[in-house]
């Protein structure tokens, strides 16, 4: 069994934080948190008991923002406080500043230079794997076809 990281606890607490936003927790939400946390076998009894508290007391998003640390972890927060936000079919204004406080601390821990990097490295595997590709498929080809296609990379 897979043990829950910290930063996946983290995001549980910013998930309990993002239904605070109305500056309180309904009786039938923390009915159901509490289910959810207690038929986790991957928490630890300490994080269940960290979580449980998080139930009865609210805590600031930023708080516990820097210690989701797994970039996975931050999206399914951002998710899940868009399914927040969607539950009852409007977008209060406590839930809008929610929001943006979790956008804006996003943004911030975004390494925009290292995502471009990444996005350069991934485009450069794609296509010399689509032209290695192309390659193979051409070989498999007659000589016309394979004529024509050189041609066409020549003109493009």
């Amino acid at each position: 069994m897979k043990t829950a990281t910290e930063s996946h606890v983290a995001m549980l607490r910013g998930a309990i934080t993002m239904a605070w936003a109305y500056g309180s927790l309904k009786e039938d939400v923390k009915t159901r948190v509490l289910a959810f946390i207690n038929i986790k076998t991957q928490l630890s009894e300490a994080q269940k008991a960290v979580l449980r508290a998080d139930i009865d007391t609210a805590i600031p998003l930023d708080r516990v923002w820097g210690d989701i640390t797994q970039a996975q972890d931050r999206s399914h927060l951002i998710n899940i406080a868009t399914l927040i936000s969607w539950e009852d079919e409007e977008f209060s204004t406590a839930e809008q500043k929610a929001y943006v406080q979790i956008t804006e601390l996003h943004g911030g821990t975004l390494d925009i230079a290292a995502m471009r990097a990444d996005m350069a490295t991934m485009a450069k595997a794609a296509k010399e794997r689509w032209e290695s590709e192309e390659d193979a498929a051409l070989d498999d080809t007659s000589f016309p076809v394979r004529m024509v296609a050189y041609l066409e990379r020549v003109f493009a």
